[in-house]
This record gives C-alpha cells, structure tokens and sequence, in this order.
C-alpha cells in the first residue's frame, strides 16, 4: 500500500499480457522521472477470504504492486498506525 502513490501500479511479469489495454496514462516517479507504462488491467485477487479487483495501470518498472490512493480510497481502506491494523471495506 502505497498512499504517497495517485494511481495503483501492478508488475508487468504478475498480469497476463493479453489483459492488458491500451493507454495513454503518464506516470511520475517521487523523483519526476518517468515510469513506462505497457497499460491498464484489472486483475482478480484475494484478499484473506474476500474477492477483489485491483484496476492498475501495468508496468514493466516495479517489482511490487503499488496499492495507490485511488484503490485505498474505491475500497475504503483505514490503516490505522497506532493500533497496526488495516481495515479494508
């Protein structure tokens, strides 16, 4: 999770190449360089025992999926710091 992030980013190498759609997204690293983007997917996931999406822009240039603010807030996720808990829905 990533609340620094305006958009979710998902790896290229954890998404099928065929679900992924044209787009004409930019992305900007916290530094301002840019992040090369194949497009955007909406992959299933679990999250413990529930069903859900995870509408992402995809690229080949991050190891790991970035939650972004756009996902925290579509799914209303709480992250409590003081208790070190997440809430999710």
């Amino acid at each position: 999770m990533d609340s620094g992030c305006e958009m979710t980013i998902i790896p290229a190498d954890m998404v099928f190449r065929c679900d992924v759609q044209d787009t004409n997204q930019k992305v900007l690293a916290a530094n301002g360089t840019d992040i090369p983007v194949l497009g955007r997917t909406i992959p299933q996931a679990r999250l413990g025992s529930q069903d859900i999406e995870i509408d992402g822009l995809v690229s080949e240039h991050v190891s790991d999926p970035m939650l972004g603010i756009d996902w925290l807030q579509k799914n209303g996720v709480v992250w409590n710091f003081a208790e070190c808990e997440i809430a999710f829905n």
